[in-house]
């Protein structure tokens, strides 16, 4: 990538040299992001984002500030993430200062890296899968995760946990992160603060504090919380349990919705085989026999037992009954 920012060089911008989204094998995954609602679905099912995971985990940010002052933040940070991907796409100047300056640190990154742009992260792991939109990933020379912020001031504790998840989403996608940035965009300046790397133990804390509903007011509880010594076998067994009965409820959900889908294939192809007069279909090794409507004839073994109870017990079989657990799930109240 050339250096130089306007007219400094702007005419040898290649910005496809920059902006690869789509290039990575990260969307071998149909995802959809509703942007209105925040809301991620990877193959039709929802997963959360990493602002949920940490307000679920460390609480909201904003409990106190007026929604008005928070929708005038977010739009604001909406338009200089449009301006900023717009100049790395098509060359389109930025107009507000604070988009400026981050493409000015954008020009200075450095020749011959690349950079992938608000690209969607669908990162699946053994605790909760969940979404990402990582602002810029240089990964050719740089290894560079930057985050912009637009905030009136920055939270480095939470952009930190903020990163640390993206690059733990990049790392199961088969990428590395080495370095972690968040450009501070205030006032027409870019101050770019180097964030630490953490490790995947901390990430994965973050998520299994998530799924068995655990709360921490900072990083200090929560990995002292993980590892203190006195953290005894039957805590540790029942981190494991809520982590498997949450990952049961995930199952079961994807087990319904296959079940609808598996039914309307079913319906289909009926359909097709009913409007065709085929009865019956022979082909890779997938056998189909369409059974038209009829009568079904059944014993009504509670009529048995309601007009000839003596009858009905003289012919009842008891069997055992191996164990098993039952599983109801019930959707949690929302707090007025």
């Amino acid at each position: 990538m050339s250096k130089g920012f306007f007219g400094w060089g702007l005419s040898s911008f290649d910005p496809q040299h920059l902006h690869k989204c789509g290039a990575f094998a990260f969307m071998n995954y149909n995802i959809v992001f509703d942007e209105e609602h925040h809301i991620y679905k990877v193959n039709d099912f929802e997963r959360p984002s990493v602002s949920k995971i940490l307000e679920t985990v460390f609480g909201n940010r904003f409990g106190g500030v007026k929604p008005e002052v928070l929708e005038r933040a977010r739009k604001k940070g909406t338009e200089v993430h449009k301006e900023i991907l717009e100049y790395t796409v098509d060359r389109t100047h930025p107009i507000s200062p604070e988009a400026v300056a981050a493409c000015y640190n954008i020009e200075k990154i450095g020749e011959g890296d690349s950079c992938v742009c608000e690209q969607i992260l669908f990162c699946d792991n053994e605790y909760v899968p969940f979404c990402c939109t990582i602002d810029a990933f240089w990964l050719l020379k740089n290894n560079l995760l930057v985050d912009y912020k637009t905030s009136y001031a920055l939270d480095k504790k939470h952009v930190t946990r903020q990163l640390n998840l993206y690059a733990y989403a990049l790392r199961k996608n088969g990428y590395s992160a080495d370095k972690l940035e968040a450009w501070h965009l205030k006032d027409g300046t870019c101050k770019r603060v180097k964030i630490e790397l953490k490790d995947d133990w901390y990430c994965e804390k973050i998520l299994e504090a998530y799924i068995t509903g655990k709360t921490f007011k900072d990083d200090n509880e929560l990995i002292s919380y993980y590892k203190a010594e006195e953290f005894g076998d039957d805590d540790k067994k029942l981190a494991t349990f809520d982590k498997l009965a949450f990952q049961m409820k995930q199952l079961d959900e994807m087990i319904k919705k296959l079940s609808v889908a598996r039914e309307e294939c079913a319906n289909r192809v009926m359909g097709m085989m009913k409007s065709s007069n085929m009865l019956e279909s022979h082909t890779n090794g997938i056998n189909i026999v369409y059974i038209p409507k009829g009568e079904r004839k059944s014993f009504d073994s509670k009529k048995l037992k309601e007009d000839l109870p003596d009858v009905y017990k003289k012919y009842i079989k008891t069997s055992e009954v191996a164990e098993h657990i039952r599983v109801t799930y019930k959707e949690p109240k929302n707090a007025d």
